[in-house]
């Protein structure tokens, strides 16, 4: 097959771009013709420390393949930085086209374990962080009727997964975000979407790298790359929903909601007749649930 899904003309900013996903995100794009943010602030898992070698490698990788891409180091935790990240597109290449939100830490920590500041922390990098750039970005897109918003967040949000809450609440909550800004976009081409990512990244390496090591391949980036771009070309129409991939395997995900039962509501509804129906409320025939991230994650990457 052929390349036809080119972005000349096209800027994308990608945050979090300096290794893993973003740095395959970003290689694809400039690959395929648009000029690149890449934005990281080099910090660890945990969002400590800075340096500005991520963001400039993956920079110069792009540069030797004939790409054109532009380094920012400016961090997506505050609102000055998250407008710092937008100015170096519009400054550099006179426009903001495309807004891949990729950047994130991770803070493992049972509940009774995991700190105020912490908590706090990853809210903040991961959910304001969203929001921050998104409204930085936004009256550039709404300005030019046109923009393609792609946030990334998680299983470990859509379905749960021990010593994580405050990582699950910080990226359902990303995924909650995008579904109201997605009701924003009015007549404008204007296009916001988010993704579940399924890779072998430092995050998820940090977890499990036995697994990883053992399979060889499953694990690469490129797969969800491959999503990202078409979320981010205007020949995407798509606008709200939230897609699954990894290891060659693609979906859309979507929240269900059972049958049910309609009780008369012109009477009142007793307990017992919740819990008599109980069996109604919760049938959910013919669609696919999963218990935890692990079980999501099972279905992905079993080749067989």
């Amino acid at each position: 097959m052929g390349d036809n899904l080119r972005f000349g003309g096209r800027v994308a900013v990608i945050t979090g771009a300096g290794n893993g996903l973003g740095r395959c995100h970003s290689s694809l794009l400039a690959l395929r013709g648009a000029k690149v943010v890449v934005n990281d602030c080099g910090s660890s898992l945990a969002g400590e420390g800075q340096s500005s070698q991520p963001a400039d490698n993956v920079v110069a990788e792009i540069e030797r393949a004939g790409g054109t891409a532009i380094a920012n180091y400016d961090t997506v935790h505050t609102r000055e930085g998250a407008r710092s990240i937008v100015q170096t597109a519009v400054e550099h290449f006179g426009r903001i086209d495309i807004l891949v939100w990729n950047a994130g830490i991770l803070i493992p920590s049972p509940l009774e374990d995991i700190s105020d500041p912490d908590w706090r922390w990853m809210l903040g990098v991961h959910l304001d962080g969203s929001m921050f750039m998104a409204r930085a970005a936004w009256p550039y897109f709404k300005g030019r009727g046109y923009g393609r918003l792609i946030f990334t967040s998680s299983s470990g949000a859509m379905y749960g997964q021990g010593d994580l809450a405050a990582y699950g609440a910080a990226k359902g909550g990303i995924f909650g975000f995008m579904r109201s800004l997605a009701r924003e976009v009015g007549e404008d081409d204007l296009r916001v979407n988010a993704i579940l990512p399924g890779a072998a990244t430092r995050m998820v390496l940090e977890e499990s790298s036995i697994f990883w090591d053992e399979n060889p391949g499953l694990g690469n980036p490129a797969h969800v790359s491959a999503l990202v771009a078409y979320l981010a070309h205007e020949q995407c129409q798509d606008n709200g929903r939230i897609y699954t991939a990894g290891a060659g395997f693609f979906a859309r995900t979507e929240i269900m909601e059972a049958r049910g039962i309609r009780f008369d509501h012109r009477r009142p509804v007793t307990p017992e007749q919740v819990a008599d129906a109980w069996p109604q409320i919760n049938d959910l025939s013919n669609v696919e649930t999963f218990s935890d991230a692990i079980a999501h994650g099972t279905r992905i990457f079993n080749p067989a």
